[in-house]
Order: C-alpha cells, then sequence, then structure tokens
C-alpha cells in the first residue's frame, strides 16, 4: 500500500519535526498492509481537510476520518469480505459472519464502505485521486503524541470507524462488535468488544467514553496507538487484526506450516496461501483459493464444493481434489494432482516430472502436458481434450477413458488393457499406442503422427497423408487399408495380415513378417535401414524402396520399380518379370545380379554420368554374361544370365545425367558370343 500524504497549508506553521512523524507513521503502514493501492490523506496543524477547527486550535487531541465512501448492504459486503480473505485471521473472520442481516441491531442495515475500504477491497467506485480521508492535529500537542496519534487518525481516515450506527446504516466495522457470543452491540457507549469468531473471543474492548471506534484503555490493550487515548506509538497485534478484518491485508500471505491444517469455509476465498511440508489447506463446499503454493509434503484438499483456482504444486506438493474442482493447477517438478469423487481438474499444466492422477468419477478437461509430464488415467477416471505436447504422456488405464486428446511434437498416449482412448488427433511428432486389450476409436492421423498397433485395436481410424502406422515388435495387426501418402512399418517379430495398400501408401519390411499383402498400382514397399528382405515380388504399378544400410534379395520384378538408394543393396538376382525398372543410386558396394533381363526392362545407373559413361560385355560362359561400365571415377560389373550380345545393349541419359541400359534382342554373331570384350553404342535421351 502506498499512503499519499497531502499537506494542508498549515502544516507551514507546524512544528520541526511534526511532518517526519507524520511520514513515519504513514510509512508503518505501508510496511505492514501489502495491498496494492494507493490512498490520499491530507493532513493538518489545526486544521482538518483544510478547515480550521476551534476543538484543535489550542488543544492537545487529534482528529481523523473518511471524506469519501458508498453504503452497501450486507449480502454485497459480506461477498467482498468473503473474496479477499487472504489470511487464517480472514477465513475465521468470514467464516463468523452471518448468513443474513437479520440478526443485526438495525432494521435497515446498510454499511458505509470507505474509499480506502474499497480499494482494500477491489470494489472502488469513485475519483481514486481524489482523498480518501483526512486527518488534523490540535496546535498544543508535542512531539511525544504525534506518531502514536498518526497511526491513531490515519487509521480512522482509512475507515476504522465504529459505534456510530442509526436506525440506516453502520460502519463496516460493527460487523465485528459484539457484547456476548453471537450478540451484536452497535449503541455506542455500551460496553462492547471486537471479536472476529462470531462474539465467542474478546480481542480488544470498545471504548465506552470518546470514540467508541477506539479500544479502552484496559488491561487488553494497555499501551495501544488505538486506544482512545493514545498510550503507545506502535501497532500492536490487535491493531493489526481489525485492519486485516476491514479488508488490509496484513504482511504476507498465509503460511500453513507443517503439521499444521488450515480450512477454508463457505463463503471465504484465500490469496496466495503457501502449504509447507505435511500441512494441509482444506478447502471445503462454497470456500475458494486461488494462487495457493504447495510444497514438498504439503496438501491441498478441495472437497466437494470447494474450487482451488491457480495452485502451483512442485518438489512433492500436491493437491487432492475430491468432489470440488481445481483450475488451471501447474503440476511442476515432482508435485502430484490426485482427482477422485466426482472431482474435475480444468486447464491444469503438468510438466518437469509432475503427475495427475485421474480416479473413481474424477476427471480433467484441457490438460496441457509438456516435457516431463504425465497424465493417468485409470479406472473410472475421464480425461477431455487433453493437449499432449513435447515429452508429455497420457497413461490410459483399464477403465480409463479418454476422449478427443491431440498428441503432437513428440508427446504420446498410451492405451493399456481395458482402457479406451476416443476421438483422439495426432499429428507432427505425436504417438499414439494401442497396448495389449487397449482400444481406441475413430483416431484421426495427421502428417507426422504415428499410431502404433501394439497388441491393441484401433477401430476406424482415419490415417492422412503424410501419416505414419507401426506395428510394434511382438504384435499382430490385421485387415489395415494403407491409403495415399501413408506409411505402415512392420517391426521385427511382428505380423501384418491381409493389407492392403492403395496408390500412394507405403508398407515398409522392419523386420516382421507380412502375409496376404495387396498392393495397388501406385503403392510402395520398402525396406528399413538393417533390414534384409527376400522373395519379394514387385508387381506393376508398384514400388521396391531399399533404403541406406537395407538388402532386398531373390526379388521378382514382375513390371514393378525397385529403386536401391545409396548405401542399400540387391543380394541374389534379381529376376525381371517384363516391363520393370531397377534403379541403383549406388553401385560402389555392389555386383549386381540380373536374370531374364530384356527389351521391356531398364537398368537405370543413377550415379553414373551418362556424358562419360563407357560400356562392354563379356561372355563369361554359357548362359551368363558380364556387363562392364565405367565413367571414370566409377565402376561396376553386372553379371546377366542368359545370352547377350553387344549391339543389344543401349545406354541413354536416364532424364537426370545419370545412366539408363536397355537392351534390344539380336541375332548373335560368332564374334558376338566368342569375343572378350565388345563395346556398347551409346545414345541420347531417355527412355
Amino acid at each position: 500500500m502506498i499512503i499519499n500524504l497531502v499537506p494542508d497549508s498549515s502544516v507551514a506553521s507546524a512544528p520541526t519535526g511534526f511532518v517526519a512523524a507524520i511520514e513515519q507513521a504513514a510509512s508503518i503502514l505501508e510496511s505492514l498492509i501489502t495491498n496494492n493501492i494507493t490512498i490520499n490523506i491530507a493532513y493538518g496543524w489545526g486544521t482538518y481537510n483544510n478547515q480550521t477547527l476551534p476543538e484543535l486550535t489550542g488543544a492537545d487531541d487529534a482528529v481523523g476520518g473518511y471524506l469519501n465512501g458508498i453504503f452497501e448492504d450486507y449480502s454485497t459486503v459480506k461477498s467482498w469480505l468473503s473474496a479477499s480473505a487472504s489470511s487464517a485471521l480472514d477465513l475465521t473472520a468470514v467464516a463468523s459472519l452471518p448468513a443474513n442481516d437479520s440478526v443485526f441491531p438495525n432494521p435497515n442495515n446498510q454499511f458505509i464502505v470507505a474509499s480506502a475500504e474499497e480499494k482494500a477491497l477491489g470494489h472502488i467506485s469513485g475519483d481514486p485521486n481524489a482523498l480518501d480521508g483526512a486527518i488534523g492535529f490540535g496546535t498544543a500537542t508535542d512531539s511525544s503524541f504525534w506518531l502514536g496519534a498518526a497511526l491513531h487518525e490515519i487509521t480512522h481516515a482509512m475507515g476504522r470507524i465504529s459505534g456510530y450506527a442509526t436506525a440506516t446504516y453502520s460502519d463496516l466495522l460493527d460487523i465485528f462488535r459484539f457484547s456476548g457470543t453471537g450478540t451484536y452491540q452497535w449503541t455506542g457507549g455500551q460496553p462492547a468488544y471486537f471479536s472476529i469468531d462470531g462474539g465467542v473471543t474478546d480481542i480488544a474492548n470498545f471504548s465506552t467514553v470518546s470514540d467508541f471506534g477506539d479500544y479502552a484503555n484496559d488491561s487488553l490493550t494497555p499501551s495501544d496507538s488505538f486506544d482512545a487515548f493514545v498510550t503507545g506509538s506502535a501497532l500492536t497485534q490487535a491493531d493489526m487484526s481489525v485492519m486485516d478484518a476491514i479488508g488490509f491485508k496484513i504482511g504476507t500471505a498465509l503460511i500453513v506450516s507443517a503439521g499444521q491444517m488450515q480450512t477454508v469455509p463457505a463463503p471465504a476465498r484465500l490469496n496466495g496461501a503457501v502449504v509447507l511440508g505435511s500441512g494441509t489447506l482444506l478447502v471445503a463446499s462454497g470456500g475458494m483459493t486461488s494462487g495457493t503454493t504447495v510444497e514438498a509434503g504439503g496438501n491441498e484438499s478441495v472437497l466437494s464444493g470447494g474450487q482451488a483456482s491457480g495452485t502451483v504444486l512442485s518438489s512433492g506438493g500436491t493437491q487432492t481434489v475430491n468432489g470440488g474442482t481445481a483450475v488451471a493447477t501447474s503440476i511442476l517438478n515432482g508435485g502430484i494432482a490426485r482427482v477422485s469423487s466426482g472431482g474435475t481438474a480444468s486447464a491444469a499444466t503438468v510438466s518437469g516430472g509432475g503427475v495427475l492422477n485421474l480416479s473413481s468419477g474424477g476427471g480433467s478437461r484441457d490438460t496441457t502436458l509438456l516435457t516431463g509430464g504425465q497424465e493417468n488415467v485409470s479406472a473410472h477416471g475421464n480425461a477431455h481434450q487433453t493437449i499432449i505436447g513435447s515429452g508429455g504422456v497420457q497413461h490410459v488405464l483399464s477403465g480409463g477413458l479418454a476422449d478427443q486428446a491431440h498428441v503432437s511434437a513428440g508427446g504420446r498416449q498410451d492405451i493399456a488393457a481395458g482402457g479406451t482412448a476416443s476421438g483422439t488427433t495426432v499429428e507432427g511428432g505425436g504417438i499414439v499406442v494401442a497396448g495389449s486389450g487397449g482400444i481406441a476409436r475413430g483416431t484421426t492421423v495427421k502428417a507426422g503422427g504415428t499410431i502404433v498397433y501394439a497388441g491393441g485395436t484401433f477401430v476406424a481410424p482415419t490415417v492422412s497423408s503424410g501419416a505414419f502406422e507401426e506395428i510394434a515388435r511382438g504384435a499382430a495387426a490385421s485387415r489395415l487399408t494403407i491409403g495415399g501418402g501413408a506409411t505402415l512399418f512392420v517391426l521385427s517379430g511382428a505380423i501384418a495380415t491381409a493389407v492392403h495398400v492403395l496408390s500412394g501408401g507405403e508398407m515398409v519390411y522392419a523386420g516382421g513378417a507380412m502375409r496376404g499383402v495387396k498392393i495397388d498400382s501406385g503403392g510402395n514397399i520398402g525396406i528399413a535401414p538393417g533390414v534384409t528382405a527376400a522373395g519379394l515380388k514387385i508387381d506393376s504399378g508398384v514400388t521396391l524402396h531399399v533404403s541406406s544400410g537395407a538388402t532386398a534379395r531373390f526379388g521378382t520384378l514382375a513390371g514393378g520399380l525397385e529403386i536401391v538408394s545409396s548405401g542399400g543393396m540387391v543380394g541374389g538376382p534379381v529376376t525381371f518379370a517384363g516391363n520393370a525398372d531397377l534403379v541403383l543410386a549406388d553401385t560402389a558396394s555392389m555386383t549386381p545380379k540380373l536374370s531374364g533381363f530384356d527389351a521391356t526392362d531398364r537398368l537405370d545407373l543413377a550415379g553414373f554420368s551418362f556424358s562419360a559413361t563407357q560400356a562392354s560385355v563379356t561372355f563369361a560362359g554359357k548362359s551368363r554374361s558380364v556387363l562392364a561400365l565405367t565413367d571414370g571415377a566409377l565402376a561396376v560389373s553386372i553379371t546377366l544370365f542368359g545370352q547377350y550380345v553387344a549391339r543389344g545393349f543401349h545406354l541413354s541419359n536416364d532424364g537426370t545425367g545419370g545412366t539408363a541400359i536397355t537392351y534390344t534382342t539380336v541375332a548373335a554373331s560368332h564374334l558376338d558370343i566368342a569375343g572378350n570384350a565388345a563395346g556398347i553404342m551409346g545414345h541420347g535421351g531417355g527412355r
């Protein structure tokens, strides 16, 4: 809080030290009251709000009061006090407030809320720059009186007034003015005391003479600046309790220490509490917390009807939501939130080793899982619209349900036996895994997303171009359809049965087994790095991709295309069965063997520069020839099973600068058959 002191013109004639005492009192209040507000207080020497008062002229006295404020009914005042609660005292005070105004002494219970109190309670309605209050000092006062009296009068200017109730209005402090348990006493001059628990505890007795909002000079307040006749020059605990009760925040936030339990009852709202090891903050039905920090071993328990907003869990702090509501909880660094029994967690963020557990009727909505964050959805728990980002994981366990999750950028959704995920969208590096007995319904797989068959079932997935499907080690999947632009990986130990690859789709051998596979024209087969595939038949319109580090052995090209990437290998003879193409990107470590190569086939040596390539054919025995090629930098010898003559081979530009080889059957001459290194002519153009 900032107190803006505005001097009357009379202050210019005040004794030395007067201004310093007023400023010191303001500084004390500023250091103790933490509301983020500025209040404006006028002060005078022999004057009050720039008006000369006879009772201050030559007098040993001081006055103070508020200059602005509003009238509000009890229900509004109660809601304001409840919403601003931030300390244990506030919670006790709010819990003691009556349900309605029927128990109050006056028939028309309107309350004056001073403008400084309005600001503290967050409901200023007037000009925030206007004067909130004023104080004035008698010209016969001396320096021994100034500091204590300044604390006394400035707090009057802030709203510390009581005991002047009329038939139509009361002051805010009167709500805490009692003559006995449950009995209010608002008539000035009658015995009364300040209490925050409905009159059970007498904190300080009010004066029956002079100012009825001040304390009596008795044993409860023997030396106090709030006494009717000022006897102290500092603020006591009783003083701070009064200011706390009427809306001003005193000191730091509420701290719930180890072993303590603090309850937030209806309709209290506690802001900024800190819960330490083994301490418990209990949010009862109708109670609310905001901005709580729960550290290692501490717990915030939100019961049915309670609400916690903006809680931060860290270093092992926990939040238990049993039927209540938690909004925007941040679960960090080992923090754990447990939601059950109809409880709800909304818009939580989980990261850095934090865990959100949902079970037994507990649910979440719009959770965000980031690196190291985890959401566990177990029996009768449900998670709706979870966003699973980089490094975040959602585990859908037996009996759990996850609905409309979005998985991307390294996030992962694991569906275990008995778990169900419905309507998940996965894309851009996200992964959804259906484990044994897990079910994923209506999954949408977009570009870059991956779904993994790990013994579970994907029911009616929609798989877009650029998306991936995978059958995990030891798992089996059947009756899959791989659409255009999508890719299916069959890992080592996996089995794919009755897979249908449509035009533009691709199925990749990654060490698994494939049975009953149908590949349409325009479809693709791949061999993953480190894997050897043997005996593949590549039909017309189908393309086989042999990755770097992969090997294709004893394959048959029955009208299809085989592309061997740099670092890939062909082992055993490749059999051409008509209208086939074989593309070798790199022949440095190959000695290709071809069978059945004829006039309808083409061999493309993509790495050989056509402009420099020279070739020759050598007869290597019955039904076998060797085609040798070099472009000056690269060389390869290709074994051809069958009888070939040199002039039947034709070299051409493959369209990208490489060398394409075709063959035209011609009658063999004696020289062609028996000759050694017969030359081959090349010609321009592609096939």
